[in-house]
């Protein structure tokens, strides 16, 4: 939000701290590491280019909008097959707004998580206020940050702003 953004910006302690009742545990958890990621269509078109992200001991958020899950599905699986969840310290997925089943059957996010990560040892929270729901949390990449997935926690270690005088 616009008021969270400022509040970040001008040093706030409180805006460092984000709560979401509402996400979901997927893998309970602790992780401490710096924030990476974005929209997972674009995390997928950077693999093996200058702009691919580092995920290794990151904390990696993943949102997108407006895609099928069986296109979720394969992007999450090409980025597990390109090695990026090797090393990682947690995911945060975003709301995935608009992202369903073309048909019955076809299974949820969740079913999408249980194949590609059967045993998680890294904490896992979905449903998250990332990305293009009409609540956002601003979150500043390359940021320490620890991730409580049992608590719904996500708290920035500093606001991710360098002031200059």
């Amino acid at each position: 939000s616009q008021r969270q953004f400022k509040a970040l910006l001008t040093g706030d302690v409180k805006a460092r701290h984000f709560c979401s009742p509402r996400a979901k545990v997927f893998s309970k958890g602790v992780a401490q590491g710096k924030l990476t990621g974005g929209c997972l269509t674009l995390l997928c078109r950077s693999l093996n280019t200058p702009y691919e992200i580092q995920t290794r001991n990151r904390i990696l958020l993943i949102e997108d909008v407006n895609e099928p899950l069986y296109r979720v599905d394969g992007m999450l699986w090409q980025l597990k097959n390109a090695g990026m969840f090797k090393g990682i310290r947690g995911i945060v997925f975003g709301e995935m707004v608009n992202c369903r089943s073309q048909r019955k059957g076809d299974g949820t996010i969740k079913n999408i998580l249980q194949d590609l990560f059967p045993k998680p040892k890294f904490p896992i929270l979905t449903h998250c206020p990332i990305g293009h729901g009409k609540e956002v949390w601003t979150l500043p990449l390359e940021t320490s940050a620890i991730l409580d997935s049992e608590s719904k926690t996500l708290k920035l270690k500093h606001c991710g702003v360098k002031m200059r005088a």
